[in-house]
C-alpha cells in the first residue's frame, strides 16, 4: 500500500489551493480537437495581459487531445526589452478577468463610481 500523503497544516493548503486557481493557462483550442484545455505551462503565467496583445500561446505537436510543446509567440516584430503581453481572454468582461485574475483593467470606466454621489461617504479611509 501507497504510504499515507504527510500531514499539512491550513496554510499550505491554502497556498495549494491559491496555486491551482491562478496559475493554471487555458491553452488554445485547435481546429483538430487538440488544445482548449487547462494547463500549468511553468513561467507563461507570468505574462501581463493586454487587450491589445503582441504575443500569443501556441501549441504543437503530441496525440490527439494534448500537446507536446507551447510556446510563447511574438505576433510583431517586438522591440528590445518591450514587455511581451498576452489576452486573458478576448472576450472576457471585466468582472470575469477581476474574479478569475484578480484585476481589472486600469481602462475600465464602468468598475467603479466618479465622482461618488453626494452625500454618500467613502467606505474606507
Amino acid at each position: 500500500l501507497p504510504a499515507p500523503a504527510p500531514a499539512s497544516s491550513d496554510g499550505q493548503r491554502a497556498w495549494a489551493t491559491a496555486m491551482c486557481s491562478s496559475r493554471p493557462f487555458r491553452l488554445p483550442a485547435r481546429a483538430e480537437g487538440r488544445g482548449g484545455r487547462t494547463a500549468f505551462v511553468p513561467f507563461l503565467d507570468m505574462a501581463n495581459h493586454a487587450a491589445s496583445p503582441n504575443c500569443e500561446v501556441q501549441g504543437a505537436g503530441g496525440a490527439p487531445g494534448a500537446f507536446e510543446a507551447v510556446a510563447l509567440v511574438a505576433t510583431r516584430s517586438l522591440d528590445a526589452g518591450e514587455e511581451a503581453l498576452i489576452s486573458y481572454g478576448g472576450t472576457a468582461t471585466h468582472a470575469a478577468l477581476f474574479s478569475g485574475f484578480g484585476f481589472a483593467p486600469a481602462e475600465s470606466r464602468s468598475d467603479r463610481l466618479e465622482p461618488l454621489p453626494a452625500g454618500l461617504a467613502p467606505l474606507s479611509g
